[in-house]
């Protein structure tokens, strides 16, 4: 059987239908279904966490069961993904590459047009053509600013440290400041 009462409907299965705008009070609302909560939007959700635009301490959170924060937002803060610094990676794409910005959490690289960053910063087209960034080389004093070929083994590197610049190709020191 069904219950009718003007804009919501009440199935005997318990499921309730809205045809209406629907206010909660209270300072909580709870999903306590085993197998997780699914909310679905036709066209769009819209979270509002508070519309009087007077709370500076507003804040959106994703957060896994486990409480681990995805994605956290807050005015005072801006927006942080990963905030609890798990071994999680942070992917955008493009229209032509799924890995336009990549951010690989476990090994604290960064990859644009990479999916495998092999220095802090990794520029690559399509993996074959780059440019590598890596101010923690070697022993740590130098700065290695790296371009490559990978299909041809080709590298040409401009290392730097607190005194000298050297150019090099294929590992060969060409020039030193």
């Amino acid at each position: 059987g069904q219950s009718t009462s003007g804009q919501m409907q009440l199935a005997s299965s318990g499921a309730a239908t809205f045809n209406s705008d629907v206010s909660l009070g209270g300072s909580s609302l709870n999903f306590t279904k085993a197998d997780g909560v699914n909310i679905n939007a036709k066209e769009s959700l819209v979270v509002v966490i508070d519309s009087d635009n007077n709370d500076a301490g507003r804040v959106f959170q994703v957060q896994t069961g486990a409480g681990t924060n995805l994605v956290y937002n807050s005015e005072s803060v801006g927006t942080v993904f990963n905030e609890d610094g798990g071994d999680l990676d942070f992917r955008v794409e493009s229209d032509g590459n799924s890995h336009m910005l990549f951010v690989d959490g476990g090994n604290n690289r960064v990859g644009v047009g990479t999916s495998l960053p092999s220095a802090l910063l990794t520029i690559s087209n399509a993996g074959a053509n780059g440019l590598e960034i890596n101010p923690a080389h070697s022993s740590g004093t130098i700065t290695l600013l790296q371009s490559y070929n990978r299909s041809g083994s080709a590298y040409t590197t401009l290392s730097t440290n607190a005194s000298s610049y050297t150019f090099q190709t294929a590992d060969t020191p060409r020039f030193n400041i």
